[in-house]
């Protein structure tokens, strides 16, 4: 004696089915109408870059800075390309952490072609960098102890992204932490408040 089943769940199991072709269509004109294909294998650079500047919280804006250049050693270190890497994950939380390397390595390509693997070679380790932790837990009022933070960060990005990729990512932001500590040391007396955290 099982229940009889509701009204709603006996209309659809005594409905028409729909054929395959009409499911497809009906897809076909959706993914159409929005620009947006189901799942992250099937999206083209076209298609996310629609996405990104028409309906992400980056539309109506441009990319911030640029892939790089490809020297005859590879890709030439830059800042420039952490500048696009940020932008980038600014969208993180629209979609995920497959959308987006799927995001970023589709637009790299439709540029750079097969070149496009040694930025996401770099972007793979950017990424581990940027979740990797720090021992150091500092007072952040003491700036003396920014000096540990930064030594330990330096530490970190060279080892994990490699020296050049870690200068050229980094060394402003160092060289601004350093200055900063430097000028607080010197005038004691002054507001001291913590950096921006990178």
């Amino acid at each position: 004696g099982a229940a009889p089943a509701p009204v709603a769940q006996r209309a659809v199991v005594t409905s028409t089915p729909v054929s395959a072709s009409t499911a497809n269509a009906a897809t076909t004109a959706l993914e159409s109408a929005s620009g947006w294909v189901s799942g992250t294998t099937r999206r083209s650079a076209e298609q996310w870059h629609s996405w990104l500047f028409t309906q992400s919280s980056l539309r109506g804006t441009s990319l911030d800075g640029d892939w790089g250049e490809i020297g005859p050693p590879g890709l030439v270190p830059s800042l420039a390309l952490r500048q696009r890497f940020d932008q980038l994950m600014t969208t993180l939380g629209e979609v995920n952490a497959t959308e987006l390397r799927a995001m970023v390595q589709s637009l790299a390509e439709r540029d750079l072609g097969r070149d496009a693997a040694q930025v996401m070679a770099v972007w793979d380790r950017y990424m581990a960098l940027i979740n990797a932790p720090l021992a150091s837990r500092p007072d952040l009022s003491d700036p003396q102890q920014w000096l540990a933070v930064l030594r330990e960060q330096q530490a970190q990005r060279r080892q994990m992204l490699g020296a050049d990729w870690a200068t050229a990512f980094f060394a402003d932001d160092e060289a601004q932490l350093s200055a900063t500590v430097q000028r607080l040391a010197d005038h004691p007396s002054s507001p001291q408040s913590a950096p921006e955290a990178h």
